[in-house]
């Protein structure tokens, strides 16, 4: 939900909030073996299950930099409160012939069931900021194209985190407080995906983007701080078949995690993501206003 405070030609303000039900539950376990060659061992199991409200405000704003509309500012601010989650805790600690399987946890050393109690998630805060430029095209049946970057710089309060359960008082987990820079660049050979400008093939529509981020995870090992960073490159693909703003978005990654020493741990990760855009515009057929029915 929005509101628009200022909306003019060179100017857009707009504040609103999200707000949210969080429900399901989460299930971590540990195993260890006694000897490699089999699976006999123990495991330790924990199982969460949620349900809360959760909420957020925000604000965004644009400003075009030059009466011709080539220039343009974002800027963006979003807040999280901290919030407490209402669960359940499930325990067990069991020892096992195959770790690997749920229905050989046969001798169980400790249970604790539908332990209930309250999880405090810690608050959030975003701000982005962008900047994109169009070349003076004036060429009627040549390309206009779009260079943006934007930045942007989240930092959460980790060390606010607790677990409040009435069979385990005690936080189980001790983090720290993290924060998460990324900066990224999109190149757009064509802006005019709406014109059928002469010359101007699929592939000039198509948005270009790489990106990277780096910062610091809420765990630590050996009192040293977790730290990440990542590359990634994608592409949109807009749907042209009618004029429309929606696109198909598809991105690689690729990143490490670790404290920087030898001796601690050090994660190699990547990942593909997919997802689609909906972003109805005022040209659709949808949308418009005719004076005529």
């Amino acid at each position: 939900m929005a509101y628009s405070i200022i909306k003019n030609e060179r100017s857009y303000l707009s504040v609103g909030f999200n707000l949210g039900y969080l429900f399901g539950s989460v299930t971590n376990q540990r195993s260890s073996v006694f000897d490699a060659s089999t699976p006999a061992g123990g495991v330790d199991q924990t199982t969460f299950r949620l349900k809360s409200v959760h909420y957020s405000f925000g604000a965004s704003y644009q400003r075009f930099l030059d009466v011709d509309k080539r220039k343009q500012l974002f800027l963006s601010a979003v807040y999280t409160p901290k919030i407490s989650i209402n669960s359940f805790r499930d325990y067990g600690l069991y020892y096992a012939p195959d770790v690997t399987n749920e229905l050989a946890f046969i001798d169980t050393i400790t249970y604790v069931d539908n332990s209930k109690g309250k999880i405090t998630f810690p608050s959030k805060q975003t701000f982005g900021a962008g900047y994109t430029f169009t070349p003076d095209t004036k060429m009627a049946d040549r390309m206009k194209y779009q260079l943006g970057v934007f930045a942007e710089v989240d930092m959460m309060q980790w060390k606010d985190y607790a677990e409040k359960f009435e069979a385990h008082s005690t936080t189980s987990q001790t983090f720290s407080n993290t924060y998460m820079s990324r900066i990224g660049l999109q190149f757009i050979p064509s802006i005019d995906a709406t014109k059928k400008t002469k010359g101007i093939k699929y592939f000039s529509k198509i948005k270009y983007r790489i990106g990277g981020q780096y910062g610091l995870l809420p765990n630590s090992m050996n009192g040293r701080q977790l730290k990440t960073a990542s590359a990634t490159i994608g592409f949109g693909f807009p749907f042209l078949n009618q004029k429309t703003n929606s696109s198909l978005n598809l991105s690689f990654q690729y990143g490490s995690s670790g404290t920087g020493n030898a001796a601690d741990l050090k994660e190699k990760f990547y990942s593909i993501n997919f997802g689609i855009i909906i972003a109805p515009s005022s040209y659709e057929k949808w949308f418009k206003k005719y004076k005529l029915d």
